[in-house]
């Protein structure tokens, strides 16, 4: 992947399911709580992220790089996360089918078709919980 084949990530967005948001004050403090909760857990224990994104100046490794040169993710929540109902977004929709697959799995310790489905999207860098789900590919992941 090229500097210009990865422009498609430049305008990527985080959307939060609201469906248990009752109010403006509610969205204002859960976008502080989860960002509070990233750059706090991100500086005891660095995201990884696919080794080629620092190689290739991968645009999310641009956006996401603060001064000292490690990843920060205080701005993506504080510019590009937002609330949507998730009957509007798909993203939202598949993420929940995701997720629910994935705790089955974890409640139960039973494989099923779903799960195997989902595994070589599964990045398990800590031989634990999932922590991270990515597109597949084949190459390694870094700490930053």
């Amino acid at each position: 992947m090229t500097v210009g084949s990865n422009q498609k990530f430049a305008d990527f967005e985080i959307a939060i399911d609201r469906s248990f948001i009752r109010s403006r004050e509610h969205e204002v403090f859960w976008l502080e709580f989860f960002r509070g909760y990233v750059v706090n857990r991100s500086r005891r224990e660095p995201f990884k992220f696919p080794e080629h994104w620092v190689k290739e100046n991968h645009v999310f490794e641009r956006m996401c790089t603060n001064s000292d040169g490690r990843l920060d993710l205080a701005p993506i929540f504080r510019d590009r996360a937002f609330f949507v109902d998730s009957e509007a977004s798909e993203g939202v929709q598949i993420a929940d089918i995701c997720s629910h697959i994935c705790l089955r799995y974890h409640r139960s310790e039973k494989v099923s078709a779903a799960y195997l489905g989902l595994g070589p999207f599964i990045v398990d860098v800590n031989k634990g919980p999932m922590t991270l789900l990515v597109p597949r590919m084949t190459a390694t992941l870094t700490a930053n």
